[in-house]
């Protein structure tokens, strides 16, 4: 799985290049992560993993892929009022959530490339 990560580490290096240096607004960098989860999605798809990952392996990937983006793009938040010494239990938090939104996108991302045929549709047994 090791090719994976690689391709999901070159997919973020792609996206951090085509930010440039600007900051963006959280809605930027959410619309940056759906990109990236397409792309993923499409990636573990193509790989030679696909054979033998199983629906529920291929999220896991999906998954950490996704806490890859989080870790090495989304830049952190200051948030107001909230003491220094508190921040990063926040951020664990922020992180946690996001994940949570991240399944769902991988979800929705999954069926909307099966249905206009992008990556193969499931076979029934």
């Amino acid at each position: 799985m090791g090719r994976l990560k690689d391709r999901f580490l070159e997919l973020i290096q792609l996206a951090k290049d085509s930010r440039g240096p600007a900051k963006l607004a959280l809605n930027e960098q959410w619309k940056a992560f759906q990109v990236y989860v397409g792309n993923v999605v499409v990636a573990i798809e193509q790989s030679a993993a696909v054979e033998i990952l199983t629906s529920l392996e291929k999220k896991q990937e999906a998954l950490e892929a996704a806490a890859l983006f989080y870790d090495n793009y989304i830049e952190k938040f200051d948030l107001p009022y909230v003491p220094n010494i508190v921040e990063p239990l926040v951020d664990k938090y922020i992180k946690k959530i996001f994940l949570i939104l991240a399944s769902g996108s991988i979800d929705a991302t999954v069926s909307t490339l099966r249905q206009f045929n992008v990556i193969k549709k499931k076979e029934v047994l």
